[in-house]
């Protein structure tokens, strides 16, 4: 059985393996609250890794203890909360709270949702990140300690790296039987979503892949709806 890891010892680790390993463009955790990880959060958003050049000197690195990053920062220029991925994960929380009658609304279930990144190291794409097989193997242990004291019951990803990496983790939560696996469309041509299902009974999570909402604006057009309906409302249904 693989140890808990607290938010203390995350951040510990995560220094440390940045330094080991030769990052130097800064690294970011948690885009919420670390009393976020206390709380076992039922839903998580975890993107693959923070990109560009350089973290702003008023952004939270290994928490964000002053609002929701996709809420409350200036991304890119734009005023806080107002660049094209936040207005699109705002919206996607948006429609959660619709599905499950969530009642306070989107932005309090941000804030009360586990929102982080697989990979803590930046870069300007994943691609380009230094020691990748060690930082992916670094990322692996990083989240398989916090799996020991979250279990949340929906993982929402937006790249196939957080996707994949998040399935393998599941699978090793739940061994003894192969996901539910389906492949839905999105609205944006021939664009995919992806809904795997792990465990049975009242012990199940459920795993979501939808394109990468700062390209793939699903929420900002009115002809996707209909689909990103029919995703959320079966991503939910074990919430």
């Amino acid at each position: 059985m693989v140890a808990e890891t607290s938010f203390e010892q995350a951040v510990a680790d995560i220094q440390a393996a940045y330094l080991a390993l030769g990052h130097t463009l800064g690294w970011r955790f948690l885009n919420v609250s670390k009393d976020v990880l206390d709380s076992n959060p039922q839903i998580a958003l975890i993107t693959a890794n923070p990109g560009g050049n350089s973290i702003p000197s008023d952004h939270g690195t290994a928490s964000c203890e002053s609002g929701c990053a996709y809420l409350s920062e200036s991304w890119g220029g734009s005023k806080n909360g107002q660049s094209k991925l936040q207005r699109q994960v705002q919206r996607l929380f948006d429609a959660i709270a619709g599905q499950i009658d969530f009642s306070p609304g989107g932005a309090a279930l941000m804030e009360s949702s586990l929102i982080a990144y697989y990979i803590p190291f930046r870069s300007p794409r994943l691609d380009q990140l230094p020691r990748k097989k060690e930082s992916l193997a670094f990322a692996h242990s990083l989240w398989s300690g916090l799996f020991g004291q979250i279990h949340p019951k929906l993982i929402l990803t937006i790249d196939h790296a957080a996707f994949k990496a998040f399935g393998g983790l599941l699978q090793q939560r739940f061994p003894t039987s192969l996901p539910d696996h389906q492949v839905m469309q999105t609205g944006w041509g021939e664009y995919k979503a992806e809904i795997k299902r792990f465990g049975q009974g009242l012990n199940i999570t459920t795993l979501v892949r939808l394109p990468h909402l700062s390209t793939f604006q699903l929420f900002a057009r009115p002809e996707c709806k209909p689909f990103t309906d029919r995703i959320l409302g079966d991503a939910c249904v074990h919430l």
